[in-house]
């Protein structure tokens, strides 16, 4: 069971079980949300008062001051200032490893994942070894 201390502390990681757990199961990628449900924990796990209090929150004295851990889950309150474009990103992708392909998940970060160096090749079909989604990226400010 997902714990709300490790959802904050390593949120892709728990991804990262999520669609190995999916893909061991025969899942079709494709149909499962983006998030593999966890926007939904996330929201039932925060109904419970008190809760919301242990995520940190993202201002500039927290961001300056190092308190924040890379990759972890922060609260963050401002004002939508504009609307980009749609974007297209690989929220999976399939790389070689000792066992056999797998996928790694790749969703909600900057960057692929360092086991991604090994990305499986296709060809031509990315449909075959990603999973390409999209999403809308807003600016926001405090």
């Amino acid at each position: 069971a997902m714990s709300l201390g490790s959802l904050i502390n390593d949120p892709l990681g728990e991804l990262q079980r999520r669609l190995s757990a999916a893909v061991a199961s025969g899942a079709d990628l494709r149909s499962l949300p983006p998030d593999l449900g966890l926007k939904q924990d996330l929201g039932r796990a925060l109904s419970t008062p008190g809760t919301c209090a242990e995520i940190p929150i993202l201002d500039s004295a927290s961001f300056h001051g190092g308190e924040l851990q890379n990759h972890s889950l922060v609260r963050f309150r401002g004002m939508v200032q504009d609307m980009q474009e749609p974007e297209y990103y690989a929220s999976a992708v399939q790389v070689a490893s000792p066992g056999g392909p797998t996928f790694v998940n790749a969703s909600f970060a900057d960057v692929l994942p360092p086991l991604a160096s090994a990305l499986v090749d296709g060809g031509e079909e990315i449909g075959e070894v990603g999973l390409t989604r999209e999403r809308q990226p807003v600016l926001c400010v405090p």
